[in-house]
Formats: C-alpha cells, sequence, structure tokens
C-alpha cells in the first residue's frame, strides 16, 4: 500500500477513536467531495458519472453488468484476463446468447492489434483488455490505437494500467484506464 494511503488510512482510523465513527465520517466527507470532482477533472466527465468502490475488482463488476448484452453480441476480450472477469463474462454469455472471444496474441504474446481491428464489426459491444500493462510490449501504442477504435464503434472499453483501474475521458462509456496512471 502507497504510503500516502496508509497515512489516510491511520489518520481516519485515529479520528474515529477519537470521535466516533460517524463524525468522523461528516468531518472527512469535504475530502470525498473533492475526490469526486478531482476525479471528474482528470477523466473530463461529470462528478455524477464518477463511482469510488472499495477496490478495482468491485468498480469492474458494476460496471461490465451495467452494460445491456444480448444474443448475437460479442465480447472482445485477451488471454490473460483476470479469471473473474471470465467468469463474469460466461454468466452473461449463458444468460443472453451473446459471445465471448478471444483475440490472438501477436509473436511476443501481446495483443495483436491488426487481428483486433479485423474482428471489429457492429456485433461488438465491449472490448475488455482489463490489465494491459502487464501483457502489452509497447504499450504506447496500444494505448492510442485501441481507444481510436473502440470510440469509433462507440463501445465500451474495459483496461487497466498496473492496479489503477479508472475511467477514460476518450467516451462516456469507457471503463478503465490506458493512459499513464
Amino acid at each position: 500500500m502507497p504510503a500516502p494511503v496508509l497515512n489516510a488510512v491511520k489518520d481516519h482510523l485515529d479520528l474515529e477513536a477519537r470521535m466516533g465513527g460517524y463524525e468522523a465520517a461528516a468531518q472527512a466527507m469535504p475530502l470525498w467531495e473533492h475526490a469526486y470532482d478531482a476525479i471528474a477533472t482528470m477523466l473530463n466527465c461529470d462528478r455524477m458519472e464518477v463511482a469510488i468502490t472499495d477496490n478495482a475488482s468491485r468498480a469492474w463488476e458494476l460496471a461490465f453488468h451495467a452494460i445491456s448484452f444480448k444474443a448475437g453480441d460479442r465480447i472482445l476480450t485477451a488471454h490473460a484476463e483476470y479469471v473473474s472477469n471470465w467468469l463474469a463474462f460466461l454468466l452473461v454469455q449463458q444468460r443472453t446468447g451473446c459471445s465471448v472471444e478471444l483475440v490472438p496474441d501477436d509473436g511476443h504474446g501481446q495483443i495483436d492489434l491488426e487481428a483486433l481491428r479485423n474482428m471489429m464489426d457492429d456485433r461488438v459491444r465491449l472490448v475488455a483488455l482489463t490489465h494491459a500493462g502487464h501483457w502489452l510490449r509497447h504499450p504506447e501504442r496500444h494505448r492510442k490505437e485501441i481507444p481510436a477504435w473502440t470510440t469509433w464503434y462507440g463501445l465500451p472499453l474495459c483496461a487497466s494500467r498496473s492496479t489503477r483501474a479508472v475511467g477514460t475521458g476518450l467516451h462516456r462509456t469507457h471503463v478503465g484506464h490506458l493512459g499513464k496512471p
């Protein structure tokens, strides 16, 4: 855990010990309000479009299940996708009849951009490349090209870099972060 986060948690626990949980929460409210505004500014969106959750997996789950899938829709994902995300994909596939398809890797074990481009069509409802930083050899190229394609198709894009999963300002339905943390 980064030192600033650890210090903030410790400080808040000390505050709760001194004055009680509800009072400490009320006193901390301006910090939460500022966090929503700062994140909205960073993502170029309205603060009402920002959701802060207890962890990245929960945030991803909430965003994913907010997408309406139907028979014939396609979800494109990577070989290196998280198992918990695969379980969500398979559940939605079973319930709706959408398909979950793997984007092939290139010779370096990273997403094959040409293959992804060729897989894009009007039935693709989601491109989920959720932990890009671990399998992209040239992430700067992928960060530029993949969002451009998904924006062209008006698609949600799920992606993250490192453990910081936040939204992008590229399109209102994008979930994830392909830029610098």
